[in-house]
């Protein structure tokens, strides 16, 4: 709404309202008070929305921007997961030389022991790295 709508519905209000002073007498208020009234409240900046629509259009922007990342990042994962998988089921118990890896019933419980393992090993080697 530009300034020209916003005081003909201010002045509208204005006019159309029932004004009373304090012996309940009614005031009559003519086009003019009401309009120099409407050019007084519009030059406070009321009905300004210039700005706050600016904010409101970066922050929706900054939120939809973040929702491109978070599902960009969540698909990174997937694609890691699954490659995971795929390099657990080429790879042999026989690499991390654990014979224990063998007769589990699922992927997921070999995945887990032999994640587990490799774990343990990569904390052992930093501990071993801190000594030297």
């Amino acid at each position: 709404m530009d300034n020209k709508e916003l005081k003909k519905k201010i002045v509208d209000m204005v006019i159309s309202k029932v004004w009373v002073d304090s012996f309940e007498d009614e005031i009559v208020i003519d086009r003019k008070v009401a309009e120099a009234f409407a050019d007084a409240l519009i030059a406070t900046g009321l009905g300004d929305v210039k700005e706050a629509k600016f904010e409101a259009d970066h922050y929706w922007n900054m939120w939809q921007g973040a929702l491109v990342e978070l599902e960009r990042a969540e698909h990174r994962a997937e694609v890691a997961e699954k490659a995971l998988y795929n390099a657990l089921e080429k790879i042999s118990c026989s690499v991390c030389d654990n014979r224990a890896c063998f007769g589990f019933d699922t992927l997921d419980e070999e995945a887990e022991y032999c994640n587990s393992w490799w774990l343990q090993q990569a904390e052992k080697e930093l501990s071993e790295d801190g000594k030297k």
